[in-house]
């Protein structure tokens, strides 16, 4: 059999051919995108990859044998159809109920010092958790409050606070603290606190671990009967039953989507190890807001890195249509508890948009800058943690408008920087900076996540695998902020919560440092108004979602 005259061209060429036909033929095109209702890879215009030439010859299947994956780069972006939306919102369900109902004041009641000191270190700042919530009565005031990023990124926290509840669930000791399920508010149980009333206990039979069968890989994309099971064992009230069904959230407004890199690893783990191996190149293009704390789910992804050294992945976060919206989207465990659905008013109450942010600011259709570095902070710290190889790039995406990014960045998050270096200088003994942060937590100021201001400085040098496309800005006088701090010892002669009124009474952070407070979106942008109201599955002359235990005009 004569050989195909393909084979007389010279090899060099022959790849060029090879490329050309696996890109349906489009020039410069060098992307497959992922089809998760298939699990397959299509080419970027949205076709099947055509393999048919590979079955001409054996000769030609050994030359073009991995071709594809090497070739090209897999791109994944967020997931969202109508039947991933109620998986997706009830997955952020869970997720955000491990956080509710495990705050770290709770968990570490439960155990003794030593305990603790075991499981997060002697240096932690988090084991001073165990004595200063002993006394602190705003801290009681929100139990599930969690020192998220202190001093380690949020994802190692979950994972360290779930090592302490094994020894909680061990010790059968259960808890002192306040179980939102049981329905009652921090400011009752602060109450009974101090009248010495019993609490209710948690229970460690099937409460608490039931939550470490999933917390610990929150980038997975569970099946239903998953989800079904574990809202099963979950001790919940028959109010919150509808909560933890299928129907209640398909009837949901909102649009949940999972991560592109929840995508990525849904699809690597199909694939046998030696088709794995063959993918050089990934870009993960997280494009719109995701569940479940999609910050960390990067480190899903480590484990394939380790498994192929020659794989790279970048990850792409918008700026405008992701991370500057999270602030607006609140935590999905919420939802049942609000009905406040007005968007013609500009309020997202269920979904859970809060544009004038609980009646902080008055509503505006722009980004609030008071909010939007601690998420992106979050993004970065965790993009860097140690854990995370030099193969994992994140990009932040200032795209379509990088002048109007770049003056959020210069004007807003070079000074929240130059605040925790100050924060950070000024008080260097855990038990205080504890105090302290708790003070400016509670408030959304100063503390954003660990190692930020570096990160921020480190932004788009060639050490860091952190990088964005447009200016980001020169660092700011932090010295200045210092100054303020000192002044405020002196007038109010509290060296630990002195940062705190220096600058939350009265806003002297925005009167004095921020540009601007807000910033309309840029051209060809859309308003921030109309952004966010692309989360919702709804017509804006739709005023209300009513869960199914409210009850209804037209039924009273």
């Amino acid at each position: 059999m004569a050989r195909p005259h393909l084979l007389l061209i010279p090899g060099e060429l022959r790849n060029y051919i090879y490329k050309d036909y696996l890109g349906a033929g489009h020039e410069g095109v060098n992307e497959y995108i992922y089809d998760y209702e298939a699990n397959k890879l299509r080419t970027a215009d949205n076709r099947p990859i055509d393999l048919n030439l590979m079955y001409t010859c054996k000769v030609i299947a050994q030359e073009m044998h991995g071709l594809p994956l090497r070739l090209f780069t897999v791109s994944f972006s967020t997931l969202f159809s109508d039947s991933l939306r109620t998986r997706a919102a009830r997955w952020a369900y869970f997720n955000a109920q491990f956080d509710n109902r495990t705050g770290w004041p709770s968990v570490c009641e439960a155990l003794d010092r030593e305990t603790v000191r075991q499981v997060v270190g002697e240096q932690s700042i988090l084991l001073h958790t165990w004595y200063v919530g002993q006394d602190d009565a705003r801290l009681h005031d929100y139990p599930a409050f969690d020192p998220a990023g202190w001093d380690q990124v949020p994802s190692v926290q979950r994972s360290l606070r779930a090592q302490l509840i094994q020894k909680v669930i061990a010790q059968g000791t259960g808890t002192t603290g306040w179980d939102p399920s049981q329905g009652s508010s921090g400011e009752e149980w602060n109450s009974r606190r101090n009248e010495n009333e019993p609490d209710e206990e948690w229970d460690t039979r099937g409460g608490l671990a039931a939550f470490l069968d999933f917390v610990g890989e929150p980038w997975r994309i569970p099946t239903e009967d998953e989800l079904d099971a574990i809202g099963a064992r979950l001790p919940t009230r028959k109010l919150h039953m509808a909560a933890m069904t299928r129907d209640m959230w398909q009837s949901h407004p909102g649009r949940f989507r999972f991560s592109a890199a929840a995508a990525a690893i849904h699809f690597l783990g199909s694939l046998p190890v030696s088709t794995r191996k063959l993918i050089t190149k990934i870009r993960l293009q997280e494009d719109q807001i995701s569940v479940a704390f999609p910050e960390c789910h990067i480190r899903g992804l480590v484990p394939y890195c380790q498994e192929n050294p020659a794989l790279r992945i970048e990850r792409c976060a918008s700026l405008w249509v992701n991370l500057f919206q999270i602030p607006y989207w609140d935590c999905v465990s919420c939802q049942y508890q609000s009905n406040d659905f007005f968007i013609h008013d500009g309020e997202f109450g269920v979904v859970n948009f809060d544009l004038n942010f609980g009646g902080w600011y008055d509503s505006k259709d722009a980004l609030c800058v008071r909010f939007a570095s601690a998420p992106v902070a979050a993004w970065m710290a965790e993009a860097a943690h140690p854990e995370v190889p030099n193969t994992i790039s994140l990009v932040l995406d200032g795209d379509p408008t990088p002048e109007r990014s770049a003056d959020v960045f210069r004007d807003a998050f070079q000074v929240d920087a130059a605040w925790q270096i100050a924060l950070e200088r000024r008080w260097k003994k855990p038990h205080d900076l504890y105090r302290t942060r708790i003070y400016d937590s509670f408030e959304g100021w100063g503390w954003k996540a660990v190692n930020f201001p570096q990160l921020l400085r480190d932004l788009n040098k060639p050490s860091s695998r952190i990088r964005c496309n447009f200016d980001p800005g020169q660092p700011w006088d932090d010295e200045r902020i210092e100054e303020l701090i000192r002044n405020r010892e002196r007038e109010e002669g509290d060296s630990v919560n002195s940062q705190y009124y220096a600058w939350s009474e009265g806003g002297d952070k925005e009167r004095f440092f921020y540009a601007h407070t807000f910033y309309e979106t840029a051209s060809p942008l859309p308003t921030f108004f109309e952004l966010l109201g692309v989360n919702m599955k709804v017509r804006q002359d739709e005023t209300e979602w009513i869960p199914p235990w409210e009850p209804r005009d037209d039924q009273s």
